[in-house]
């Protein structure tokens, strides 16, 4: 590796690079520059959806971002219904509203832009054809089968949960392994709900094709009459 001596320092070239990004500077035209960049990249989508909204309004579909406007009105109302229990309730509820209808403008944009229905279909054939890339829901596999995303990351990633304590599994608390509530307690809890009508929960796990057909993701996977499964399912 080569070295650089600066001011009678030896270091080498990471050593170096960390000590150069430490001390970047960027003039003020560059700033602007980038600033301006970022702020055209976040903002060019949703006002070109907007804009041509405008110009294609239907009475049945108005444009998303006139929803939107009632968005600030919607969570003040919410935080004066809040108020009487405190300033911190109030101001958490009208955090919610907002952010609820801020999620909204968004899955309206997704849905109804007209640049992912317009660009999205030819990207995708590209990457797949030329790449054999899939996407966010779909996995190629060898001699041209697919796979669906979520069922090979149900396989691949770590258990859906993990039991915390001793006893059986209604005395139990269960996790997944991001550290949010597992399915264990909702199936358990609908099993109580179900019993109080008088009616048996009856659970009948459903094999998926990565379970039965794994060889054709990976030569690694040969074919077994093995089912494979999450790690958490025996327990």
């Amino acid at each position: 590796m080569k070295d650089i001596h600066m001011a009678g320092v030896r270091l080498d070239r990471e050593e170096a690079a960390l000590r150069d990004l430490g001390f970047t500077r960027a003039g003020a035209g560059v700033r602007v520059l980038m600033i301006g960049a970022f702020l055209l990249t976040i903002t060019a989508v949703p006002l070109l959806q907007t804009w041509r909204e405008w110009r294609h309004i239907r009475r049945d579909h108005p444009p998303a971002v006139v929803k939107l406007s009632a968005s600030f009105p919607r969570a003040l109302s919410s935080a004066g219904s809040s108020l009487p229990a405190g300033v911190i309730p109030a101001v958490a509820s009208a955090n919610r509203s907002l952010k609820g209808d801020l999620h909204g403008f968004e899955q309206s944009l997704e849905k109804h832009s007209f640049l992912t229905r317009r660009f999205l279909p030819s990207y995708q054939w590209l990457v797949s054809r030329f790449l054999r890339l899939g996407n966010e829901k779909v996995f190629f596999g060898r001699d041209g089968w697919l796979y669906y995303r979520p069922d090979v990351d149900y396989l691949s990633g770590t258990g859906f949960s993990t039991a915390i304590g001793t006893g059986d599994a209604a005395s139990s608390d269960y996790v997944s392994s991001s550290g949010c509530a597992g399915p264990i307690p909702a199936l358990l809890k609908f099993r109580d709900d179900l019993a109080l009508r008088g009616i048996r929960l009856i659970v009948v796990p459903v094999p998926v094709k990565p379970m039965i057909e794994p060889e054709h993701l990976a030569t690694r996977l040969p074919h077994s009459e093995e089912i494979l499964q999450n790690p958490s399912y025996t327990a």
